[in-house]
């Protein structure tokens, strides 16, 4: 399995090439904007440097939210175009589900009863979405103020539950929880603090695959974006 795996999700731009569940070339750019611009050359750099062509890929990957609204529409439209003209199936990953692929059950750090999943949201709430350890959705994916998110999860953990929480969200989120449960955390290590990359969201495709649980669509252009936001700016109606 080879596959291209594209993200502009968050303010960083990063495209990796993976072949039978090894990266072979990441690049990747921090940037607040110009996202559009950088990613097609990204592209060409990180297929090219890793001696393949287009028509080899036997998969496309690419973020479908939560995150950045521009972000999001500019990743999904260059990897709908590579798709729809190579003859390629493209594969939607959530933002949550990548980032929590970094947790590996057997061979984690430190167990846990209960997985925080935090996103950067570049605004006051976060993108959050809370796991059991068997990796079970227990508090839905959702753009949420922390002290919201903090009443629901208290209702679910007592004295002895123990938290681990990861994304680019993490230190935000922590900084609100409540004193009384905040002996409950885990301390986060530094590769959980990492924002989504697209090395994430070539790990999330190949598990997926092998699961045989993959959403990839053959040339078809029905992939839809989960922003879990509204857009800051809409246009006028008149």
């Amino acid at each position: 399995m080879l596959t291209l795996a594209i993200d502009s999700s968050s303010s960083s731009c990063s495209v990796a090439v993976m072949s039978n569940g090894i990266i072979s070339n990441k690049v990747q750019a921090h940037m607040e904007r110009g996202h559009g611009t950088a990613i097609m050359p990204m592209i060409q750099k990180a297929i090219c440097q890793s001696n393949f062509s287009l028509s080899d890929f036997t998969g496309i990957a690419v973020t479908i939210g939560p995150g950045s609204f521009t972000g999001l529409r500019i990743a999904m439209a260059a990897a709908k175009g590579l798709a729809i003209t190579h003859t390629i199936p493209l594969i939607g990953i959530s933002c949550f589900e990548a980032v929590a692929q970094r947790v590996n059950q057997p061979d984690r750090l430190s167990p846990y009863d209960l997985l925080l999943i935090a996103l950067n949201s570049k605004r006051e709430d976060l993108y959050i979405e809370c796991r059991d350890s068997l990796n079970k959705k227990v508090i839905p994916g959702g753009a949420v103020n922390s002290n919201v998110f903090f009443v629901k999860l208290k209702k679910l953990i007592d004295r002895h539950t123990s938290i681990r929480v990861i994304g680019d969200g993490g230190a935000q989120l922590l900084e609100n929880a409540p004193v009384d449960i905040y002996d409950n955390f885990l301390p986060v290590n530094e590769k959980d603090k990492e924002p989504l990359d697209a090395t994430d969201v070539a790990h999330c495709a190949y598990n997926e695959a092998s699961n045989s649980k993959t959403n990839s669509q053959k040339n078809t252009p029905n992939l839809t974006i989960d922003y879990l936001h509204s857009p800051d700016f809409t246009l006028s109606k008149n």
